[in-house]
């Protein structure tokens, strides 16, 4: 494992702050991935029957296979680094927000519907105008619980041939034997974690701000 050189206690605390923004560069771009596809998704199956007729079976198949499962393919199909752990992030990542989105697209009250449709909107305009701000309160939860099984992915996607990064970081020390930095790292996961939630609950409250009206 490289480190920057210094004095011992700045080298540590180098090394701890260096992993956890490569995990965090693995997390936010496997994260967005999924939002960007899950979101497409969950839109397209939770909007029109034929779609989730011809899609659900897939998604309902692949849905209960864990991530950890997946390492031997991601590792086959990507090889080693920093693909097949954002492989691993994203696929922990996709299915909540997926489901959350075809959710809150399929909840989307049908007198709101009727109305526009009285109003003279049509198909696209009832989509963006009526059936999007419907559900986004259940996208943005499907999001911040997407960010959280992805991150708790990270150990798992960092074993996938990866040598930096918290999780690596964490199974290093365990294998030398020093739990003080094993926990170290496994605190520095647990608050990225949690500033992330709180920041997606932020944005969540500016973007929905009509909620609390």
């Amino acid at each position: 494992m490289l480190v920057a050189p210094g004095p011992p206690g700045l080298e540590w605390a180098g090394e701890l702050m260096g992993n956890t923004l490569i995990s965090l560069w693995r997390v936010m771009v496997g994260f967005a991935l999924a939002g960007v596809t899950g979101i497409f998704l969950g839109i397209i199956i939770g909007w029109w029957r034929n779609a989730r007729d011809l899609l659900e079976p897939v998604i309902e198949l692949l849905r209960p296979i864990p991530p950890l499962a997946w390492i031997p393919l991601a590792m086959l199909w990507f090889g080693l680094g920093f693909k097949p752990a954002v492989f691993l992030i994203w696929l922990g990542s996709f299915f909540p927000i997926l489901a959350n989105t075809v959710l809150g697209m399929e909840s989307t009250p049908n007198k709101l519907v009727e109305v526009a449709k009285t109003l003279g909107a049509g198909p696209w305009q009832i989509l963006f105008k009526v059936g999007l701000p419907s559900a986004a309160p259940s996208i943005m939860a499907g999001l911040r619980i997407g960010i959280g099984v992805g991150w708790m992915c990270l150990v798992a996607a960092e074993l996938t041939g990866s040598n930096s990064g918290l999780g690596y970081m964490i199974m290093y020390y365990y294998s030398t034997m020093e739990a003080s930095k094993t926990v170290a790292g496994m605190l520095m996961i647990g608050i990225v974690g949690f500033l992330m939630f709180i920041g997606l609950k932020k944005l969540e409250d500016n973007i929905l701000f009509w909620k609390a009206a």
